[in-house]
């Protein structure tokens, strides 16, 4: 699934129930895409869930780039955002010495 894809199904999407995007973001930190392309097409996609917004529920779900060079989509898509809740991921908890 592509970001181009991605883009595409959010301009499409029809306000006729709530919408959920789990992982929203994973498409738009393909490494063949530019970085350039890849704002331009969340930029895009962001305004359209914004629209959507005002007339159903809209849930996004995003994780932190697996690079910290796409780190700005995320403050893209939390720039829009009526509310944000964060999850940071557990510690792994170090075992101790058994001898």
């Amino acid at each position: 699934f592509t970001c181009v894809q991605m883009a595409t199904l959010i301009e499409n999407a029809q306000p006729t129930m709530p919408l959920v995007l789990l992982d929203g973001l994973t498409p738009f930190y393909d490494e063949n895409v530019s970085d350039q392309e890849a704002i331009r097409l969340l930029r895009l996609a962001v305004e359209r869930l914004r629209g959507l917004g005002q007339a159903v529920p809209v849930i996004v779900m995003v994780r932190d780039p697996p690079s910290g060079n796409r780190a700005g989509l995320v403050k893209l898509v939390r720039g829009v955002a009526s509310r944000v809740y964060l999850f940071e991921r557990p510690k792994r908890a170090r075992q101790g010495r058994l001898f």
